[in-house]
């Protein structure tokens, strides 16, 4: 194990005896070096300084020495305390000689001398002085008043000797020299563990791929990484001052001056353009530098390709455009042409079609038309998460905000499609507590994850789509009319694959080609027969029962039986619906009743009869769900089952 390296002190002082004190008491001291410097009387500062850029580690100093390099530099101070018991001490030893005493200190030296003359029975003139000017202008004006002996520093009492009288000098005690000796051991300690920990971070930065430069306080270069060399196309080795041409674009001056980070500039030097930020950083005690990080645009651009190719694999990007829209019929060329318009916007964009008609197809299109179309995009089908699991998805939870939580928390969907576009499918199907949340998050562009206390912005997008006319869900008190107004700004509608039969064979075309079939596999008997199907199940249904027939079909081109037993089995028509009962009540108009549905059975009739009875009732009670609940005789949670369309096990 090497020796650690010796402690490096100097002694600052006016006075050849207290430089002998100190030296005397500190001879068996073996882990420092200390130099003793003789100083002028107002050279103290310039002296301290120069020592410790030379890399001394803590100044002793004494009495009014002391009292200046703490005004001047504030730092690495070990300072001999002057207690009044020397100050006593001293003028009891000056008592032998007078009874008259001058008492001489620096002007922040504060004494008690009326005490200390009545507790000795003499006369105390105290000379405060700020320079040396003062200080001979102090021990002449004593002389005058008859004074001839005087306690104080070396300088006072070889003053007073001038003048034929007699000096005592106020030595520190042992104690006081060596508490002094702790605090400047503790001082370099300190000093060391930083310049350790400054090395370490150096060594750090040297390995970055970004471009580094550190300046000091006055702005000179103090290091380069090996990437800010290449960057810069300067030759590594190149010396520091001839990096200071390279600084002004990067404006460590100004972040000096004003102590405040400039983050993600666009910086032009020489012929290249960087992306660089520079910030405040201390370098040293009492020293303020700087740091300038940077990377080249090109660098930049392939990061973002990665960024990008790992989006794609975690699906988190669009893969869908207008050209996987097919259809040519004027429903379908309006949705285009609706598509483009409001994908110049950042409006939020309510998709309503039945099932399988494409509202997915049209959110990604609506993203990659849009300005957007770099960053995430985000799909999540409210309806298929538990509702316990769809909050803590959407807007993500601290470690430990539930039991089974995550270490380390998890971000939300909205926090990963941040500046980019989040798609809520079947958005109809959230539960009141997260349309309430979710209504804050895009009012204030903001949110807080569960368990959480941090507020974190968020600019995102918004693409809902619904198979539920929303506006029939906020009638009924199941969605939110404030979130419905939010989110549907801009409304498009998928037509249904019944109102664009014409659009069947080139829907079908790319579908065909996938399997290897070409045109003829389908003959016009059953494209016919396809035309004037209803296809409640829309573009999906359509393709399920193709996607089968090309499969089973084997080597034939075409195969008439085949389709016509696929399509009986895959698209046989719903049995009729029994008679309705009676509506319940003639101001029911929403078709709970009134208007059954014409393949509604028993049990589907008696759910909605149930609805209607409990709608009623709550318009009787203002919408009052407690009071309804009571008065019909049901839990709340009952009441909140029938709303919801949820079957009820009872009570």
């Amino acid at each position: 194990m090497s020796t650690p390296e010796k402690y490096r002190f100097a002694l600052l002082s006016h006075s050849t005896e207290l430089c002998d004190s100190v030296r005397r008491c500190l001879a068996a001291e073996d882990d420092c070096v200390v130099d003793y410097r003789l100083v002028p009387l107002g050279a103290e500062v310039a002296v301290a300084k120069e020592l410790l850029e030379d890399g001394v580690e803590a100044l002793f100093c004494y009495g009014g020495t002391a009292q200046s390099l703490l005004r001047e530099i504030g730092h690495s101070l070990a300072i001999i305390d002057r207690t009044d018991m020397q100050v006593v001490q001293g003028l009891l030893q000056a008592k032998d000689f007078s009874r008259r005493v001058v008492l001489s200190t620096d002007y922040r030296e504060v004494r008690d001398t009326k005490l200390m003359e009545r507790l000795l029975d003499m006369e105390i003139l105290h000379v405060q002085y700020a320079n040396w000017d003062e200080l001979l202008s102090g021990i002449a004006e004593a002389c005058e008043q008859g004074f001839c002996t005087v306690v104080g520093g070396g300088l006072s009492c070889r003053r007073m000797e001038r003048h034929g009288g007699r000096g005592v000098i106020l030595e520190p005690s042992r104690h006081s020299i060596l508490e002094a000796l702790q605090q400047a051991r503790a001082i370099a300690r300190e000093k060391r563990t930083e310049e350790r920990r400054h090395a370490d971070l150096l060594a750090i930065l040297s390995r970055l791929d970004e471009g580094v430069l550190c300046v000091d306080h006055a702005g000179e270069v103090v290091f380069c990484n090996p990437t800010a060399y290449r960057l810069l196309k300067v030759r590594p080795g190149t010396p520091m001052a001839a990096l200071r041409e390279h600084l002004a674009p990067f404006e460590p001056r100004q972040v000096l001056e004003s102590g405040e980070a400039r983050v993600d500039a666009l910086v032009a030097a020489g012929k290249e353009q960087f992306m660089a930020s520079t910030l405040p950083l201390p370098l040293r005690a009492g020293k303020q530098g700087a740091v300038v990080m940077f990377r080249d645009i090109t660098t930049l651009q392939n990061m973002d390709r990665k960024i990008r190719s790992e989006l794609y694999s975690r699906g988190f990007i669009a893969r869908h455009n207008l050209r996987d829209l097919k259809g040519e019929t004027p429903a379908m060329r309006r949705l285009a042409e609706k598509i483009k318009r409001y994908a110049a916007t950042d409006a939020s964009v309510h998709l309503y079609g039945e099932t399988g008609t494409g509202k997915e197809l049209a959110a990604h299109s609506l993203h990659n038309e849009s300005g957007r179309r770099a960053q995430p995009f985000v799909a999540v089908n409210c309806s298929a998460l538990p509702e316990s699991l769809l909050e803590s998805e959407l807007f993500g939870y601290e470690e430990g905000a539930f039991t089974g939580a995550k270490r380390g928390g998890k971000a939300g969907l909205f926090e990963l499609a941040n500046q980019g576009t989040l798609f809520l499918d079947e958005i109809g199907e959230i539960n009141h507590a997260t349309q309430l949340r979710l209504l804050r998050s895009l009012e204030a562009k903001e949110l807080m994850r569960i368990g959480g206390a941090r507020v974190v912005p968020v600019d995102v997008r918004i693409i809902s789509a619904s198979h539920k006319p929303l506006m029939d869900l906020v009638h009924n008190g199941r969605f939110r009319a404030d979130l419905y107004f939010r989110l549907v700004v801009l409304q498009l509608t998928l037509p249904p694959l019944r109102e664009r039969p014409e659009d069947i064979p080139l829907l079908l075309r790319g579908l065909l080609d996938r399997y290897g079939k070409g045109v003829r596999t389908i003959t016009p008997g059953m494209l016919e027969r396809m035309r004037n199907y209803a296809w409640p199940g829309n573009i999906r249904e359509l393709f399920s029962v193709v996607e089968s027939y090309c499969i089973l079909l084997d080597g034939k081109e075409a195969d008439e039986t085949l389709f016509a037993e696929l399509f009986a089995e895959r698209a046989a028509p719903r049995p009729a619906a029994a008679p309705s009962p009676p509506s319940l009540t003639a101001s029911d108009h929403r078709g709970h009743l009134g208007h059954p549905d014409q393949d509604a059975d028993l049990k589907e009739l008696l759910e909605r009869s149930k609805v209607a009875l409990v709608r009623e009732a709550l318009r009787a009670h203002n919408n009052d769900r407690q009071a309804t609940a009571r008065r019909l005789g049901i839990s709340y949670n009952t009441l909140w089952r029938i709303l919801r369309g949820t079957p009820d096990d009872g009570e």
